[in-house]
């Protein structure tokens, strides 16, 4: 490989959010740098606090102005790789990075963290599919995490300038020993906003709680602001332990202890979340939507897939496995080796070629 081809720019959203999107641009950062590439990046989170203004206007948003004074990164790079959103906003913001990289001819790669932006583009007006459609025609090459999310692309590209690159699991080893419960240990791991299905768990896991007293609940992720309701509700409910935004180890021994892992997400376009991976390498029966992301990565091997989303579906996927704790064993051994899949080595090797070939 010519030394030209190994100046990357990444242009996506960093820590210190701690959503996939950040912690995969990050990796695949520190890929690059480990495997001797000249990498520079344009951090484009804008807000550092959870809330619901994905795809909406908000003032701090101007933010991005300040942004692009560092665009003057693509001039020395060969290769620019974005990770852009799937609202409008979320795919523009990104134009005059792409109209830089067009005019000095670089490389344009992006990589898609999710499965909404063919679905929200079919919703655009006239003038904005206008706009969405000429900035994504600018990449030469796409990458989804999974087959079944290549449509995303379709309206923007040929077919063999789309490629497929799974995710990955990179969770801190446990290394203590676990004294086994004979309680069932569920555990929800994600932002706690009405999208991921908080609120239908809460409630399904307060009617398996009322006939199943044997059973210890665990949620951590962010509360938004925005939903007070869900800290009320939280507060309520002395069988649940709340630990907060985790990470490291602390998310590590979280999964490590942990039975079932629920994640009942009501996006239908859900990508491929880090934290079922995770859940997978750590041994958990999983229980989560049957959406495409989502069902590309797991099946009723893994544990159990549930649509439509509601406290009863929920409450009856738990209390199933609960009841058959022979078949809990079988599966956690089955996701331990199922995660070998899509180990961070898996993941480099294949991100590499796709980035710099």
């Amino acid at each position: 490989m010519k030394s030209k081809n190994k100046k990357v720019v990444i242009i996506g959203p960093f820590p210190e959010s701690l959503t996939g999107l950040n912690i995969s641009n990050l990796t695949v950062y520190n890929i690059l740098k480990k495997n001797k590439f000249l990498v520079n990046r344009i951090d484009m989170e804008i807000n550092r606090r959870l809330d619901d203004s994905i795809g909406k206007w908000r003032w701090y948003k101007l933010k991005i102005l300040y942004i692009y004074i560092e665009a003057y990164k693509i001039i020395t790079a060969n290769i620019v790789y974005c990770t852009v959103g799937q609202s409008f906003l979320g795919i523009i913001k990104y134009a005059p990075f792409l109209i830089i990289a067009t005019v000095f001819r670089k490389r344009k790669v992006v990589h898609l963290h999710g499965n909404a932006l063919i679905y929200n583009y079919q919703e655009f007006g006239s003038i904005k599919k206008f706009l969405a459609k000429i900035t994504l025609k600018m990449f030469d090459k796409a990458i989804v995490l999974s087959d079944s999310l290549r449509p995303n692309f379709k309206p923007f590209l040929k077919n063999n300038q789309i490629f497929t690159c799974h995710n990955f699991i990179s969770l801190v080893e446990v290394s203590t020993f676990q004294e086994p419960s004979q309680n069932l240990n569920i555990l929800f791991l994600s932002n706690l906003i009405p999208a991921k299905g908080i609120i239908p768990f809460l409630h399904g896991v307060e009617e398996l709680y009322s006939v199943h007293k044997d059973i210890e609940v665990h949620i951590a992720g962010t509360i938004s602001d925005d939903y007070p309701a869900i800290k009320m509700y939280l507060s309520k409910l002395s069988f649940v332990t709340f630990h907060g935004s985790v990470t490291g180890l602390e998310k590590a021994t979280l999964l490590e202890k942990a039975d079932v892992f629920c994640l009942p997400t009501l996006n239908e376009h859900e990508g491929q979340p880090l934290s079922i991976l995770e859940s997978l390498k750590s041994k958990c029966y999983i229980i989560s939507s049957n959406v495409p992301g989502v069902s590309d990565i797991i099946s009723d091997k893994n544990g159990e897939l549930i649509w439509p989303i509601t406290s009863k579906s929920i409450k009856i996927a738990m209390e199933k496995i609960y009841l058959d704790r022979e078949r809990l064993e079988k599966v956690k051994s089955y996701n331990l080796e199922h995660s070998k899949d899509f180990s961070l080595q898996n993941f480099e090797k294949n991100i590499i070629p796709l980035i710099v070939e």
